[in-house]
């Protein structure tokens, strides 16, 4: 079990006796914030990609306004932004793009009653319109009507259209403007790191929920939701890959598993993790995602298993318990493929047949011709 007083360091450098793999503090730093960063942009380009941009784009917009109006009401608080005011929801603005899209080349005009703002760059690279739309426009204006009333907010250029820059514009309602810009350097948005990581963790892990419920509100099917699982596989087998090339491979005698215990204990700190020579268990009782569909856990198990294939494709990870599948606790292990998995401890049944059997389907247990068939009886013998 990993002790909470060794730096993570301490054990990730025992791995590999020919070329150790270690994780650096700003890797462990960075790993934390950006995988929910990367889970929640590939669960929007999932949606994106099958249901069409429009389709997205509606499902995402009631999820963003409605989060954008309690971020209206919680985070002037933490920055001490108590007063309505042209100059105050720019600032706000800024700090949530700050947070949530490391955007940077930005610069600035102001005018008497108008602030301007121009970002070159951000994390999405303008590739996904739908979050641009839901997110940028149509959340951001949400967000400054409940906050900032007397100010009119408008995204009148951004890059998933093509421009060569988003463009954010501030304007007090009750004035006319002067017409006098000039580029000014306005104060730039300084937020402490601690602060910073842990309002990203919130804001993403939030965010990859949100995606993840807009992509069930276009379908449950489960070819689609599989398809979805496909993305966070491929996410985690670039994650892998990465870090293989950053830090070297296995050594034979070697087992990924200390990585993956960090890697977990970056979203679950409290998991309780037991260990062999080649196997890692984790057990969870308190998961900050219990209350979301049992799709994000698919999903978990999915980049873990990208992990695998990119730095050790002999393991694999496996989920024999989930607590949003109706388990008390859930489960899993990365072990050697064929090891045998330890027998699942005995829980209370899930109640919802039909849900039981779709995550069969879901899971690779049975086949489509079997869920369909099985479905048939259900629906015959219990009518919902």
């Amino acid at each position: 079990m990993l002790n909470r007083n060794l730096d993570v360091n301490d054990y990730l450098g025992k791995m590999g006796q020919n070329q150790p793999i270690r994780l650096s503090e700003d890797d462990i730093k960075d790993l934390s914030v950006n995988l929910l960063r990367e889970w929640w942009l590939a669960t929007v380009q999932a949606l994106s990609d099958l249901a069409g941009e429009d389709t997205a784009i509606e499902r995402l917009i009631p999820y963003h306004t409605n989060a954008a109006i309690a971020t209206s009401q919680n985070l002037p608080a933490l920055f001490n932004i108590h007063e309505s005011s042209l100059q105050t929801d720019y600032y706000l603005m800024t700090v949530i793009h700050e947070l949530m899209f490391s955007t940077t080349g930005r610069s600035y005009w102001r005018g008497k009653n108008e602030i301007v703002a121009m970002v070159d760059d951000c994390s999405t690279k303008g590739n996904l319109m739908a979050l641009c739309k839901a997110v940028c426009d149509v959340g951001a204006r949400a967000l400054s009507e409940s906050f900032c009333p007397g100010v009119d907010f408008r995204l009148s250029a951004s890059l998933s259209s093509g421009d060569q820059s988003c463009i954010f514009t501030w304007r007090d309602k009750k004035s006319i403007d002067d017409g006098d810009r000039s580029e000014r350097s306005l104060e730039d948005v300084t937020i402490d790191e601690a602060v910073r990581n842990e309002l990203s963790r919130h804001f993403f892990a939030e965010m990859w929920t949100f995606s993840t419920r807009a992509f069930l509100d276009f379908s449950r099917d489960p070819s689609n939701v599989q398809k979805l699982a496909t993305y966070l596989h491929n996410s985690g087998l670039a994650t892998g890959l990465k870090l293989v090339n950053k830090y070297g491979e296995f050594a034979d005698n070697d087992s990924p598993t200390d990585i993956f215990e960090a890697l977990w204990s970056m979203h679950h700190p409290l998991g309780r993790f037991a260990r062999s020579s080649t196997t890692l268990e984790c057990t969870i009782e308190e998961c900050p995602f219990s209350d979301g569909p049992v799709e994000l856990c698919q999903q978990f198990g999915s980049f873990f298993n990208g992990i695998c294939e990119g730095m050790a494709s002999e393991y694999e990870f496996s989920y024999d318990r989930m607590i949003t599948k109706g388990d008390k606790t859930c489960h899993w292990t990365i072990r050697k493929k064929g090891e045998a998995a330890k027998e699942k401890p005995k829980e209370e049944a899930i109640e919802d047949p039909i849900k039981r059997l779709t995550n069969k389907f879901i899971d690779g247990e049975i086949t489509k011709e079997e869920y369909e068939e099985k479905m048939a009886i259900i629906k015959r013998h219990y009518p919902r």
